[in-house]
Parts: C-alpha cells; sequence; structure tokens
C-alpha cells in the first residue's frame, strides 16, 4: 500500500471526511512529508544547483565589465542514435 498514489487519494478522502477537513489539507501534509523525505539523499546535489539569482548576478558583473552582455546558451541536445 505504502507509495501508491491512489491509496493516499483515499485515505485523503476518508480523513476529510472524518475530521471535517478538505482532502487537500491531508495531501499537503503527505506531499510536504514525501519532499522532505526525498531530499535528504539529495541534500548534496542540490547543494550544488546555482539558483537565478546567483546566475543572475554573475552575468550583471561580467557584462559591466565587458562590452558586451553575456547571455545563458542552451547547449544543444546530444540524442543517441538509435540502430
Amino acid at each position: 500500500m505504502r507509495g501508491n498514489i491512489v491509496d493516499v487519494r483515499d485515505t485523503a478522502l476518508r480523513f476529510g471526511k472524518f475530521f471535517k477537513t478538505s482532502p487537500e489539507f491531508r495531501m499537503n501534509i503527505q506531499v510536504a512529508h514525501d519532499i522532505k523525505i526525498q531530499a535528504r539523499p539529495l541534500e548534496e546535489v542540490l547543494a550544488g544547483i546555482p539558483e537565478v539569482e546567483q546566475l543572475r548576478r554573475n552575468l550583471t558583473v561580467a557584462s559591466e565589465s565587458h562590452a558586451f552582455t553575456l547571455r545563458p546558451v542552451a547547449e544543444p541536445l546530444s540524442i543517441p542514435s538509435i540502430s
């Protein structure tokens, strides 16, 4: 039963009825818990991801020291061919 989203919805509906709350209240509690559990093994990976403001500051500083504006460029996707 653990991990089955259908069971979580069913439980949310039943708890909502019993406690006179909305099913969304129970779902929000469940999602918050799931995110917290999922984040634990990803702490190092998440710490290495720059935030948009950090990138924006770096681009602003770089553009002020040069005669041109730096813009982030998406690298082309490398899609392996299927033989």
